[in-house]
């Protein structure tokens, strides 16, 4: 399932579904966060921007490459994205996390 990130799809009965969510929606949410929070917050919306738009450059470019170099790059861009991605609190005053 494809779904915009709507809080709707967080619901118990979706828990079993595999759930792709919308890159543009979550890199314009990202932009919000870089924009409005300071701190650990802000710095993780840096990166985690980052990390999506290199992987999606390295997507778009999967044609240029050789097949095993582009594997390589993946492969090298999974492990930062995964360990940034990691399920962890951030301090943010909105969050109560602080």
């Amino acid at each position: 399932m494809i779904s915009d990130r709507g809080k709707s799809y967080d619901a118990e009965e979706f828990r079993a579904v595999s759930q792709q969510k919308c890159l543009g929606h979550i890199l314009r949410n990202l932009a919000d966060v870089v924009e409005t929070k300071q701190g650990r917050a802000r710095e993780s919306g840096i990166l985690t921007k980052a990390l999506l738009q290199e992987s999606m450059e390295l997507r778009r470019a999967r044609h240029s490459p050789a097949a095993d170099e582009f594997a390589d790059k993946a492969r090298e861009l999974r492990q930062p994205v995964s360990y940034h991605l990691r399920k962890r609190m951030l301090p943010d005053e909105d969050t109560g996390a602080c």
